[in-house]
C-alpha cells in the first residue's frame, strides 16, 4: 500500500511539472485574452469592417508591445476566423498559425513601435557632431513641405531628419532621410517583415532592430533626388 502511494504521489509530481511548462507569468498590462506562445503573448480579434485580424503581441517577460495593428492571410489577406486563430510562433511581423497559416503585419497601429524605432535612428544619426536637429515631419505632412524643410536645413548646414509611411498589401515601411551639420547624410527604411539578412554588406551599410531598419549612407558630395512621390532620397532616382 505505501509503495502504491509513493508512486502516484510521483505521477502527480511529474504531471505538476509537465502542466507548469505550459503555464507562464502574465505581466500585468497582458490582458487575459492573450494567448503565450514562442515567448510572447498574442491576442487577436477580427476586424470585421478591414477583413483583417486586428493583433498585438506582447513581450512575455515585460510585457512591451512588440507589434500592434492589423494582420491578414498572406495569400489571400483577408481575416482569419475566431476558430481558426490557434497560434504556433511569432517572428518578423509574422504570426505563425497551424496548418501552415500565417499572418502577416499590413499595417500599424497606434501602439506599434514600428514609427518609435525609425524616428530615434533618424535622431540619432542626425545628431553626430550636431547640437540639435529638425523634425522636418514624420509622415503627416505633404511631401513637398517636408522636401522644402529638409533642402533649407541641408543648405544652411543644420541638421535635419524627417519619415513617412508606405502601405503594402504583405509589409508596410517608414522611409526616412538623416543629416548632420558635418554634412553626412543617411537613408533609413524600417520594414514590418524584416530585411534580407544579407552575409557581407556593402561598406557602410548596417541593419538594426533585428534586421527590421537599414541605414545607407549617401556619398558625398550629398546631392538630393525627389522620388515620383515627392520625397527626398540620396540615391539616383529621377525627379519629378
Amino acid at each position: 500500500m505505501r509503495a502504491s502511494s509513493t508512486g502516484l504521489i510521483a505521477l502527480c509530481v511529474i504531471a505538476s511539472l509537465i502542466g507548469c511548462r505550459d503555464v507562464h507569468r502574465r505581466p500585468a498590462n497582458v490582458p487575459s485574452s492573450a494567448v503565450w506562445v514562442d515567448n510572447t503573448f498574442i491576442d487577436c480579434s477580427v476586424d470585421a469592417q478591414s477583413n483583417t485580424n486586428r493583433c498585438t503581441i506582447y513581450g512575455d517577460r515585460l510585457g512591451e508591445i512588440l507589434a500592434d495593428g492589423l494582420f491578414a492571410l498572406n495569400n489571400l489577406h483577408v481575416a482569419v476566423g475566431t476558430p481558426e486563430l490557434r497560434y504556433t510562433a511569432y517572428g518578423h511581423g509574422t504570426i505563425y498559425l497551424e496548418d501552415a497559416k500565417m499572418l502577416v503585419h499590413v499595417a500599424p497601429g497606434k501602439r506599434d513601435p514600428s514609427r518609435e524605432r525609425i524616428t530615434r535612428t533618424l535622431e540619432t544619426l542626425a545628431m553626430k557632431g550636431s547640437s540639435g536637429a529638425i523634425d522636418c515631419g514624420r509622415g503627416e505632412v505633404q511631401s513637398k513641405i517636408v522636401s522644402a524643410c529638409s533642402l533649407q536645413a541641408f543648405q544652411e548646414k543644420r541638421a535635419f531628419y524627417f519619415s513617412h509611411y508606405e502601405p503594402g498589401t504583405e509589409s508596410f515601411h517608414y522611409k526616412g532621410v538623416a543629416a548632420s551639420e558635418t554634412g553626412d547624410a543617411y537613408e533609413v527604411d524600417y520594414s514590418s517583415i524584416g530585411l534580407a539578412n544579407r552575409v557581407e554588406l556593402p561598406k557602410g551599410w548596417e541593419l538594426l532592430d533585428d534586421n527590421h531598419t537599414e541605414v545607407i549612407p549617401c556619398h558625398r558630395p550629398v546631392i538630393f533626388h525627389r522620388t515620383y512621390g515627392g520625397w527626398l532620397v540620396c540615391r539616383s532616382f529621377p525627379m519629378e
